[in-house]
Protein backbone atom coordinates (compact mmCIF):
# COMPACT_ATOMS: atom_id res chain seq x y z
CA UNK A 1 0.00 0.00 0.00
CA UNK A 2 1.43 3.39 -0.91
CA UNK A 3 1.09 6.43 1.28
CA UNK A 4 -0.47 9.60 -0.03
CA UNK A 5 2.26 12.21 -0.54
CA UNK A 6 2.15 15.16 1.84
CA UNK A 7 1.08 18.46 0.35
CA UNK A 8 0.75 21.89 1.90
CA UNK A 9 -2.73 22.37 0.55
CA UNK A 10 -5.49 20.91 2.68
CA UNK A 11 -7.97 18.70 0.88
CA UNK A 12 -11.14 20.53 -0.10
CA UNK A 13 -14.11 20.12 2.19
CA UNK A 14 -17.22 18.57 0.68
CA UNK A 15 -19.99 21.13 0.08
CA UNK A 16 -22.24 19.60 2.73
CA UNK A 17 -19.55 20.13 5.39
CA UNK A 18 -18.80 23.70 4.28
CA UNK A 19 -22.49 24.57 4.27
CA UNK A 20 -23.34 23.21 7.73
CA UNK A 21 -20.20 22.97 9.90
CA UNK A 22 -22.13 23.58 13.12
CA UNK A 23 -24.38 20.55 12.54
CA UNK A 24 -21.53 18.07 13.05
CA UNK A 25 -21.45 16.26 16.41
CA UNK A 26 -19.12 17.72 19.04
CA UNK A 27 -15.52 16.51 18.85
CA UNK A 28 -15.63 14.14 21.88
CA UNK A 29 -18.70 12.41 20.42
CA UNK A 30 -16.98 12.00 17.04
CA UNK A 31 -13.86 10.53 18.65
CA UNK A 32 -15.91 8.20 20.85
CA UNK A 33 -17.95 7.03 17.84
CA UNK A 34 -14.79 6.27 15.82
CA UNK A 35 -13.19 4.44 18.74
CA UNK A 36 -16.33 2.39 19.46
CA UNK A 37 -16.74 1.41 15.80
CA UNK A 38 -13.07 0.46 15.48
CA UNK A 39 -13.29 -1.72 18.60
CA UNK A 40 -16.53 -3.38 17.42
CA UNK A 41 -15.01 -4.02 14.00
CA UNK A 42 -11.90 -5.48 15.62
CA UNK A 43 -14.00 -7.83 17.78
CA UNK A 44 -16.07 -8.87 14.76
CA UNK A 45 -12.90 -9.60 12.77
CA UNK A 46 -11.55 -11.73 15.63
CA UNK A 47 -14.77 -13.78 15.62
CA UNK A 48 -14.65 -14.13 11.84
CA UNK A 49 -11.04 -15.34 11.98
CA UNK A 50 -12.21 -18.58 13.64
CA UNK A 51 -15.60 -18.85 11.93
CA UNK A 52 -14.26 -18.68 8.39
CA UNK A 53 -12.45 -22.00 8.85
CA UNK A 54 -15.61 -23.85 9.92
CA UNK A 55 -18.41 -25.13 7.69
CA UNK A 56 -21.26 -22.66 7.34
CA UNK A 57 -24.51 -23.55 9.07
CA UNK A 58 -27.21 -24.23 6.50
CA UNK A 59 -24.82 -24.02 3.56
CA UNK A 60 -26.57 -25.69 0.65
CA UNK A 61 -23.33 -26.40 -1.22
CA UNK A 62 -22.92 -29.92 0.16
CA UNK A 63 -22.94 -32.24 -2.82
CA UNK A 64 -20.62 -35.03 -1.71
CA UNK A 65 -23.43 -37.44 -0.73
CA UNK A 66 -24.21 -38.19 -4.38
CA UNK A 67 -20.61 -39.36 -4.86
CA UNK A 68 -20.87 -41.68 -1.81
CA UNK A 69 -18.06 -39.85 -0.05
CA UNK A 70 -17.74 -36.50 1.61
CA UNK A 71 -14.96 -34.02 1.22
CA UNK A 72 -15.58 -31.85 4.28
CA UNK A 73 -12.43 -29.78 3.82
CA UNK A 74 -13.16 -29.15 0.15
CA UNK A 75 -16.79 -28.29 0.88
CA UNK A 76 -15.72 -25.84 3.58
CA UNK A 77 -13.11 -24.19 1.36
CA UNK A 78 -15.46 -23.87 -1.61
CA UNK A 79 -18.50 -22.80 0.42
CA UNK A 80 -20.07 -19.66 -1.06
CA UNK A 81 -21.05 -18.57 2.46
CA UNK A 82 -17.46 -18.89 3.66
CA UNK A 83 -16.12 -17.08 0.61
CA UNK A 84 -18.61 -14.25 1.15
CA UNK A 85 -17.63 -14.03 4.83
CA UNK A 86 -13.94 -13.92 3.89
CA UNK A 87 -14.56 -11.20 1.31
CA UNK A 88 -16.36 -9.04 3.90
CA UNK A 89 -13.51 -9.64 6.39
CA UNK A 90 -10.89 -8.54 3.88
CA UNK A 91 -13.01 -5.49 3.04
CA UNK A 92 -13.19 -4.59 6.76
CA UNK A 93 -9.44 -5.07 7.27
CA UNK A 94 -8.69 -2.80 4.30
CA UNK A 95 -11.12 -0.17 5.60
CA UNK A 96 -9.38 -0.19 8.99
CA UNK A 97 -6.05 0.40 7.25
CA UNK A 98 -7.45 3.15 5.00
CA UNK A 99 -9.01 4.84 8.02
CA UNK A 100 -5.74 4.70 9.96
CA UNK A 101 -3.83 6.17 7.01
CA UNK A 102 -6.41 8.96 6.60
CA UNK A 103 -6.26 9.81 10.31
CA UNK A 104 -2.45 9.83 10.25
CA UNK A 105 -2.43 12.12 7.20
CA UNK A 106 -4.87 14.51 8.89
CA UNK A 107 -2.75 14.52 12.02
CA UNK A 108 0.42 15.36 10.06
CA UNK A 109 -1.33 18.25 8.28
CA UNK A 110 -2.87 19.54 11.51
CA UNK A 111 0.47 19.40 13.37
CA UNK A 112 2.21 21.21 10.49
CA UNK A 113 -0.47 23.91 10.45
CA UNK A 114 -0.19 24.29 14.22
CA UNK A 115 3.59 24.60 13.98
CA UNK A 116 3.28 27.26 11.27
CA UNK A 117 0.69 29.12 13.30
CA UNK A 118 3.01 29.14 16.32
CA UNK A 119 5.99 30.23 14.23
CA UNK A 120 7.87 26.95 14.48
CA UNK A 121 9.52 25.08 11.63
CA UNK A 122 6.96 22.59 10.27
CA UNK A 123 7.59 18.93 10.98
CA UNK A 124 8.37 16.67 8.08
CA UNK A 125 6.10 13.78 7.31
CA UNK A 126 7.52 10.55 8.66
Amino acid sequence: MTATPYTDAPPPLPPEVRARPTERPPLPAQVRRHAELALRLSAALAAVEAAQHEPAVGDGSRGGAALHHKDHAGETVASPHRLHLRARAVEAELMLEKTALALEACLVRLEAATDRHQGATPRLAE
